[in-house]
């Protein structure tokens, strides 16, 4: 079931992408490398490993804050 540490994690990735994606596309291109698959993949990639990293720090601050309730039979 989908929790509240699980949509924001979710929130928070969609947002670190898009302006990862958009940051390292400038830069990259301000580099001179020219637009292809090549840059679209190294964009997409790097963009979705900050990402992941973003969404790990949101549950690892989330479960610091709350402990994990134990439920009970």
């Amino acid at each position: 079931m989908f929790t509240l540490s699980s949509i924001l994690s979710f929130v928070v990735t969609v947002v670190v992408f898009y302006f990862t994606a958009r940051y390292i596309n400038r830069a990259v291109a301000a580099k001179g490398i020219p637009s292809g698959m090549v840059r679209l993949i190294l964009v997409c990639f790097l963009a979705s490993v900050v990402a992941l990293f973003a969404g790990a720090g949101v549950d690892w601050i989330s479960d610091t804050i709350s402990p994990p309730v134990i439920e009970s039979k």
